[in-house]
């Protein structure tokens, strides 16, 4: 066998050496690796933030509608969530405060829903209190019922 300038003869039939460098195949195999990698990790990270914005508008939303008061316990689970949420964001634990933010939004607007019914019934009571004519709503009928 004898290698020339690169080209190893052996047995009368010349062969060119293999590169060491990855060919296109594997380079390109590597390069969408590493971008899938980088995709990744900056999706986390922008899903964790974009959860925790919409759980502090809704939380925001719900302490307008004096759910603090009149839903307390929705209001105040959803706040402790959001605390949750942003403190797995900042330990770059990015599921962590997805999960938590949306809790924290599932529990707010269960919260505002409380609220506003609530501020329903208390009106409905101040009025009934005060001697005013209460609106009633058309009633739904029941199966059977005329």
């Amino acid at each position: 066998m004898l290698a020339l300038a690169g080209v190893v003869v052996a047995r009368g039939v010349s062969h060119r050496r293999v590169a060491s460098r990855p060919g296109p195949s594997r380079l390109a195999t590597l390069l969408a690796a590493a971008a899938l990698c980088l995709a990744m990790s900056g999706c986390a990270m922008t899903r964790a933030e974009t959860a925790i914005t919409s759980a502090q508008r809704a939380v925001a939303t719900a302490k307008y509608a004096g759910a603090y008061r009149l839903a307390a316990y929705p209001y105040w689970m959803a706040r402790a969530y959001l605390v949750e949420a942003k403190r797995s964001d900042g330990h770059a634990e990015y599921w962590g405060a997805r999960r938590f933010a949306v809790k924290a939004r599932a529990q707010a607007v269960a919260a505002v829903k409380q609220a506003k019914q609530a501020a329903v019934r208390q009106r409905l009571i101040q009025a009934r209190i005060e001697g005013h004519p209460v609106p009633v709503k058309a009633r739904a009928t029941q199966p059977g019922m005329k």
